[in-house]
């Protein structure tokens, strides 16, 4: 593109010569007339050309400015939503994926309907399973049968239905069929009201630094 000052200095000598053959020796005044004419039609059209530029570039700005602003309004909203999912990780599934990854201890996702969804490192080791291998697994594969009816039958009474945590002691079966004893937390996963599954924590007895044997030997006195 031409620069302004040579396209007006362009212009404005045509002008020039435009008057001088006006008024000057020329065989017609028509040309001088059409110099003149050729030469606010030069100055027009860079200004046309000037304005076209102007507003590419301004148009560029103001989708470069959405472009950010929607890329920083989406960063806020992943952030708020990080945010809820870290300070209230039962309120989402997503959420208890996440503490269930973080936390120290066995800890697995299970479904409403007993298929467990995500097992951590912890718990695979734990029941000697490969990692990854438990999670879609039904989770009466690591289950004793009969400890786990009755604690669903005591949970189905009307004074527990509308728990959302349960603390018991509980046992589980590892890949060779041994049982390992401990205790079992839970907590109801319920977005919105909905119970979509249940967040479990283990609590290996062998694990314990003190054991419930040795906490009442130190306070039987």
């Amino acid at each position: 593109m031409i620069p302004r000052e040579q396209t007006q200095l362009v212009s404005l000598a045509l002008l020039i010569i435009g008057l001088v053959s006006m008024f000057g020796p020329s065989p017609s005044p028509l040309y001088g007339v059409g110099i003149i004419a050729f030469s606010c039609w030069v100055l027009a059209m860079s200004e046309s050309c000037l304005h076209s530029h102007v507003q590419l570039q301004m148009s560029s700005a103001l989708e470069d400015l959405r472009k950010k602003q929607q890329a920083e309004i989406q960063d806020l909203l992943y952030f708020l939503r990080d945010s809820q999912i870290t300070a209230q990780p039962f309120d989402s599934m997503d959420g208890a994926k996440r503490l269930c990854s973080k936390i120290g201890y066995p800890a697995m996702l299970v479904t409403a309907h007993h298929q467990i969804i995500v097992a951590n490192d912890y718990m695979h080791k734990l029941l000697g399973w490969n990692a990854g291998e438990l999670n879609g697994t039904a989770a009466y594969v690591i289950n004793d049968p009969i400890v786990m009816s009755t604690i669903g039958e005591i949970m189905s009474r009307p004074e527990n239905i509308s728990r959302k945590s349960m603390i018991t002691k509980y046992v589980y079966k590892d890949t060779q069929g041994k049982k390992v004893y401990g205790q079992l937390d839970v907590h109801a996963i319920e977005p919105e009201g909905v119970l979509e599954g249940f967040f479990a924590v283990f609590h290996p007895e062998d694990r314990c630094m003190i054991s419930s044997e040795e906490i009442r030997r130190l306070t039987s006195n």
